[in-house]
């Protein structure tokens, strides 16, 4: 009986690290100008500040302390990095950092729409608390919905995969550009 239970729990657990981590190195192994974040990003960032999170996450110099012999890491210049946040240890959502006609475009989805979890991320990432280089004063900041279907499932894992493909991807990128791919069997389509 305890055996059930544990497997029960496994099947309604959300989608972990390595799956998030593999989709996104593939995405950035296919197109040379998407960068990623690792998934742990987010957490350090909201337990230690942009300093910390920066040092660790972001490919620096070859004489900087914090240089790493890697060509995933993303930089400042890089165009397009997915940042994948796992927030309140039972949810992801998604936020791309774009570079386009000479400004930083954030795009951030949430599946639920949560104006709690919203305002949370943009307490992490915020003017104020990064650095210039990453998010400049002409930044601007795009939430772009989604529909939330009921009964809801456990989507919030593969909804923000797709999220982070069409952010990254979309050639005309709009605050509106995730809600053509909605659907009410969503769930299905994107697992």
């Amino acid at each position: 009986m305890q055996q059930f239970a544990q497997m029960k729990l496994q099947l309604y657990k959300p989608i972990n690290d390595s799956i998030i981590h593999a989709y996104t190195s593939i995405l950035t192994s296919q197109f040379p100008n998407v960068k990623t974040v690792d998934t742990t990003f987010s957490r350090d960032l909201f337990r230690h500040d942009w300093i910390h999170s920066y040092n660790k996450y972001f490919l620096h110099s070859s004489s900087s302390k914090y240089a790493k012999r890697t060509k995933t890491k993303p930089n400042l210049d890089h165009p397009i990095i997915l940042m994948p946040f796992y927030i309140m240890d039972s949810h992801w959502v998604a936020l791309v950092r774009r570079k386009f006609d000479d400004r930083i475009h954030f795009f951030y989805s949430d599946h639920m729409n949560s104006s709690n979890t919203t305002h949370l991320i943009q307490q992490h990432i915020s003017p104020l608390k990064l650095s210039k280089e990453f998010y400049p004063s002409n930044a601007m900041w795009h939430n772009c919905p989604s529909y939330t279907y009921l009964p809801h499932s456990n989507e919030c894992g593969p909804r923000t995969l797709l999220a982070l493909s069409v952010f990254a991807l979309h050639p005309n990128p709009s605050q509106n550009m995730l809600l053509p791919y909605m659907n009410s069997n969503i769930t299905q389509i994107t697992h």
